[in-house]
């Protein structure tokens, strides 16, 4: 016996996308929120019940399939480099959390930026640079430069893209300034299928032979962006397959968290509007949460799988929204009159923004555009005594780009950058 702390608190863990499934493939150095690892590993018992001639003749119990759970939180860390016209998209060794991100939503769409050509910039569109046009599909999530000096880098989603003219929501005070920079987002998406998993490789700093390897994982996340907190995201996964605990030869060296610092919520700003209302206005709420439905589940087999599984598959309330989004508000009766009552459409775009040491503005983004509010607006007690709006905005498929793709039709989008 030992006595060594969790891994949770002391350890390292490491993660890939599997290069099919339940095979581990390389596998990324990555930084959890310390004390949210959580893992079980499982195998079922199967009971043997033969008739005996005297009670309780209990018989031993045959094992049959392995299974697990993996739950961690992640910061929503932007990647280390800014996606400027002539960046370089960093790796997944130095941005971990895009291989959690892309294997539970599906898509993952990232690319340099550019810059606006000559006498191209308007409010709601602009030409980029030569050839650099196919950065930026419809739907793509990216910061626009915004001519009035105190916005600086905004938020922005590409609607239309044809050859280096683009066209995006929402508009800007004014024609973007010629050679103005225009940074692109690491754009996570839900796909309408999804196949694939990832591994999920666990050690203990005090105990060599407390290591754990999960693969075969997928499942869900949680988005959290909270008044005072840093903004963030909750995995719960389910394995298929497991090893430990052992030494598998997993390092604990000391190391450091390649990707930037975490992005507090201190400077949030919501976009929460009329599809047609192009202007931006800070939309003030005392809250905002999402419940993302992803649908991600093992599929079973009795033969050719592993421990009885035989792939990942999104298969479950396909018929359903995709994100169901709770926001809470000083008292405003419009949600009632209008927004409830005429079924309005809405997009929402929460933004997390913080400006480095650097001078560079880093993002988290939460895109939804096009939602409808469902349920009777509530009006109830809150802080301080005040009555406070509640809303439910149910995501619906994104029909203000140019259809056709996935990323384009998007119910919801993550981004960071």
């Amino acid at each position: 016996m030992v006595d060594a702390i969790h891994p949770s608190t002391l350890g390292s863990c490491f993660v890939s996308e599997e290069s099919s499934f339940c095979t581990t493939g390389t596998e990324r150095r990555c930084f959890p929120m310390s004390d949210t690892l959580d893992y079980e590993a499982t195998q079922a018992e199967l009971d043997v019940k033969n008739l005996r001639p005297r009670p309780f003749d209990a018989l031993d119990p045959v094992k049959g399939n392995k299974d697990g759970t993996v739950k961690l939180g992640y910061y929503l860390q932007p990647p280390p480099t800014v996606l400027t016209s002539g960046a370089t998209v960093d790796g997944d060794a130095a941005c971990p959390l895009a291989v959690f991100a892309r294997c539970i939503f599906g898509g993952q769409s990232v690319f340099a930026g550019t810059t606006v050509a000559a006498g191209s910039g308007a409010v709601g569109g602009f030409t980029t640079a030569t050839g650099h046009g196919s950065r930026f599909p419809a739907g793509q999530l990216c910061l626009v430069t915004d001519p009035d000096s105190s916005a600086g880098l905004v938020p922005a989603r590409i609607l239309t893209r044809s050859g280096d003219d683009v066209t995006f929501y929402p508009h800007v005070s004014g024609a973007l300034a010629d050679a103005s920079p225009v940074v692109n987002l690491w754009t996570f998406y839900p796909t309408r299928t999804n196949g694939r998993s990832l591994s999920v490789a666990i050690a203990a700093a005090q105990a060599s032979a407390h290591q754990w390897r999960f693969n075969g994982c997928t499942g869900s996340a949680e988005i959290k962006c909270e008044v005072g907190g840093l903004a963030q995201i909750m995995f719960d996964l389910k394995a298929a397959n497991w090893e430990g605990p052992s030494d598998l030869s997993l390092s604990t060296a000391d190391a450091s968290d390649p990707m930037a610092a975490p992005l507090a919520c201190r400077n949030a700003v919501l976009y929460l509007q009329a599809q047609g209302t192009t202007t931006r206005t800070n939309y003030k709420v005392d809250s905002f949460s999402a419940k993302l439905n992803f649908g991600n589940k093992h599929l079973t087999t009795l033969t050719g799988g592993t421990e009885g599984k035989r792939s990942v598959a999104r298969v479950e309330g396909l018929t359903d929204t995709f994100a169901e989004i709770d926001v809470t508000f000083a008292l405003d009766t419009t949600p009632d009159a209008t927004w409830w009552a005429q079924r309005t459409k809405l997009a929402a775009m929460l933004w997390v923004l913080v400006d480095d040491a650097n001078g560079a503005r880093r993002t988290v983004l939460v895109d939804v555009a096009k939602g409808i509010v469902v349920g009777k607006p509530k009006h109830a007690k809150g802080a301080d005594g005040l009555i406070k709006t509640t809303i439910k905005i149910r995501a619906r498929l994104d029909d203000t780009t140019t259809p056709g793709t996935e990323l384009a039709e998007a119910p919801f989008r993550l981004a960071t950058g």
